[in-house]
């Protein structure tokens, strides 16, 4: 599989309003960057998935997966064939499936270069190759699911950080535990909560930021956290595309400039 194919079509959390925020991770595409003509052997890799789909043909749909396959955070991945027959009717639920078969094929579908192929808006993408890659829709199913496991996440929380709209993400590394959680739905605050690898979440943490913001690096996914602490910056890189010996993501924290602690981000909490 070409690696262009491989990028992860999500923009993470564009926190701009108040419904489905973990729905809105969606492809981070280049403005610059418009559809072009499908060639004939991808409308064959298009014909095939909606053909499959439309005879509700689990088996060979789970074939053409891409694992993993994200789903909106805290829900866990994909993971491989099993897990996606496990979930498939939960993610092609009856609306969803109607939204695709019954759509202008010819208009639904476009070649964005070698990111592969989007229907619509980015609900689906298919690698070149024809592989699913990424499904960007969050069934009502899907959604009580993940409301369910925020709710379940916060019990899990010391009581003074369960006040929160929506998780972004929770880490390990090294030494820490760090979590990044939006604080509410109208505003784009984020709050950096850390604890020292002797403690459980439930004790109170080392160290809780607000005001973060989040900058994305490119088109390809990367992004990083930015929280401050008087003189001292705290970042957080998550990087979507990297090196096979490469971390996959870095806790950094510097004052005036200076380093002072660089960790890799070991362990994902939700994965």
């Amino acid at each position: 599989m070409p690696k262009s194919s491989l990028l992860l079509f999500f923009a993470i959390y564009i926190l701009v309003s108040c419904s489905d925020i973990s729905n809105r991770l969606l492809d981070k595409i280049s403005e610059t960057e418009g559809p072009t003509g499908i060639e004939s052997e991808q409308w064959k890799s298009i014909s095939n998935f909606i053909n499959l789909l439309k005879s509700d043909n689990k088996s060979e749909i789970s074939k053409i997966v891409h694992y993993p396959l994200r789903r909106n955070y805290p829900l866990r991945s994909i993971k491989n064939r099993s897990d996606f027959l496990d979930r498939y009717d939960l993610i092609f639920d009856t609306e969803f499936k109607k939204r695709i078969l019954r759509a202008d094929q010819n208009k639904s579908w476009s070649l964005m270069g070698l990111k592969g192929l989007m229907f619509h808006s980015g609900v689906i993408w298919l690698g070149l190759e024809g592989t699913i890659i990424a499904i960007n829709n969050e069934s009502k199913g899907e959604k009580a699911q993940r409301l369910k496991a925020i709710n379940l996440d916060k019990l899990q929380l010391n009581r003074e950080l369960r006040k929160f709209y929506e998780p972004v993400l929770e880490w390990r590394t090294k030494s820490y535990t760090i979590r990044v959680d939006q604080l509410n739905c109208f505003s784009s605050n984020l709050r950096y909560a850390s604890w020292s690898q002797n403690k459980s979440k439930l004790d109170s943490p080392d160290l809780v930021l607000s005001n973060g913001t989040i900058i994305f690096d490119g088109n390809g996914g990367s992004h990083h956290y930015i929280f401050h602490n008087g003189n001292s910056e705290y970042k957080i890189y998550i990087y979507e595309i990297r090196g096979p010996d490469a971390p996959r993501g870095i806790l950094e924290v510097s004052t005036k400039s200076e380093v002072v602690l660089s960790e890799d981000l070991t362990s994902k909490t939700y994965e």
